[in-house]
């Protein structure tokens, strides 16, 4: 499920990024994965939710050649939890194919937070979305959006040659 939800929102970024090109995201229009992102990124030209999307597909990537997806930015961070929450959604609501739906369910299924808490060091990012605005420009001052895609202390950097999928 999780693996899935990368991958969609990956193209779906790469989708708005083209269609919508520099324009601000409005979460009333059409914009799905954008608008899922903090409002603070909703601004942002179509170069950065490129490279957004991008952080969705490394994680997707990760899945498919084994590995958790553990995040190795504080994009890949944000990405890894939106696709989260868009999979809790999506299994509370049982919005997914046949074959998903076979699968033998496990005592830890529903445990989300126990997800998040293993895949992701902190939760750092949810301070984006504060509705206090003072408590955002501290996290943006700790964390400027600038610095969101460069790789944590202590993990491997992405192949800078591995350019886009799309």
């Amino acid at each position: 499920m999780l693996r899935i939800r990368l991958w969609v929102y990956a193209d779906m970024l790469f989708d708005e990024a083209e269609e919508h090109g520099d324009a601000p995201v409005d979460p009333q229009g059409w914009w799905f994965v954008a608008a899922l992102l903090p409002p603070c990124t909703w601004s942002l030209d179509s170069s950065w939710r490129r490279d957004m999307a991008r952080a969705f597909d490394d994680l997707a990537g990760d899945m498919d050649a084994g590995p958790l997806p553990y995040p190795r930015s504080t994009a890949e961070q944000l990405a890894l939890r939106v696709a989260i929450d868009g999979a809790q959604t999506a299994l509370a609501d049982h919005d997914y194919d046949e074959e998903f739906a076979t699968l033998p369910e496990y005592p830890g299924d529903h445990h989300w937070d126990s997800v998040i808490d293993e895949l992701t060091a902190d939760r750092d990012t949810d301070n984006f979305y504060s509705t206090d605005t003072s408590k955002v420009e501290a996290f943006l001052a700790a964390i400027p959006i600038d610095t969101w895609f460069l790789t944590f202390p202590g993990h491997a950097p992405r192949d800078p040659a591995r350019g886009y999928r799309r």
